[in-house]
């Protein structure tokens, strides 16, 4: 019988259900535990948690053989499985490891790899496993419950709350020539052009009936507060004065131009006539 040079193992951590997937080219008492930095100080910490089994031996004397039969196990891991910082707050880890790469391969090296085993008998079966799995967890079947059900996301309102309206003229500087960089780039006005724009009437129509809240009304005054007007803003003022129609309020009687905020079903007289 030959003897082995080296093996593929799997542990698993009982704790935390964890398993961690890598290679050896040695013996099996040497005292070697994984290249896992993050696995091998808990298994200092809590030796009677971790247990170990061997997937495959390998007899010979090339290391990239024996790496060629770890990525075969590496490539089963799912993305999401893996030891990183969005599966950690997705709560979808299982592996300890951190990449799905043989530490003694190469990009290139392991994409080839990876297609030989997908092109295998092996490959294959494992398509169909992965297949009946997405199936059967498809978000979209009848039963299944979405994954984002439930989950709030942070709110924008809040992250800008304390960030002042109000800006400088240094400010006010630096974001129209941001702007007009924008507009020189190349094909960006032809892109600007194809895109639907807003119809008045519409928005118009969608915002009548508002009635906006104590705090917000009181948002928009302190925003607008000091705010000093532009001598274009005063003329535009002064011509939108003119061209008002005269109104007559039927509550109260009280006729002018404008000034329609206290009146008609604002109107305070409303409820003695009615």
């Amino acid at each position: 019988m030959d003897i082995y040079s080296g093996f593929v193992y799997i542990w698993y951590d009982r704790k935390r259900k964890w398993f961690c997937i890598g290679s050896h080219m040695g013996s099996l008492d040497d005292g070697y535990t994984s290249s896992t930095g993050f696995m091998d100080s808990a298994i200092k910490k809590r030796p009677h948690d971790f247990r170990r089994k061997i997937l495959e031996f390998y007899y010979g004397n090339d290391p990239k053989e024996l790496f060629a039969l770890e990525q075969k196990y590496l490539d089963m891991i799912k993305d999401e499985e893996l030891c990183l910082g969005e599966n950690k707050r997705n709560e979808t880890i299982r592996y300890y490891n951190v990449k799905k790469r043989a530490i003694g391969l190469s990009g290139k090296a392991a994409s080839v790899l990876k297609k030989q085993f997908w092109d295998s008998d092996m490959g294959a079966e494992r398509k169909k496993i992965m297949s009946k799995e997405m199936s059967e967890n498809n978000p979209c079947k009848k039963g299944n419950i979405p994954w984002n059900k439930g989950k709030k996301c942070a709110s924008i309102s809040k992250a800008k709350k304390d960030v002042p309206m109000n800006l400088t003229e240094e400010q006010r500087q630096k974001r129209s020539e941001i702007g007009k960089e924008i507009w020189q780039r190349p094909g960006y006005k032809e892109k600007m052009k194809h895109r639907k724009k807003p119809d008045p009437e519409k928005i118009s129509t969608s915002m009548k009936g508002r009635v906006h809240s104590d705090e917000t009304k009181n948002n928009i005054s302190k925003t607008l507060k000091g705010v000093p007007k532009s001598g274009e803003h005063k003329e535009n003022m002064k011509k939108s004065a003119k061209i008002r129609k005269p109104f007559t309020c039927p509550h109260c009687r009280f006729q002018g131009k404008g000034g329609q905020r206290y009146h008609f079903d604002n109107c305070k007289h409303k409820k003695e006539e009615c």
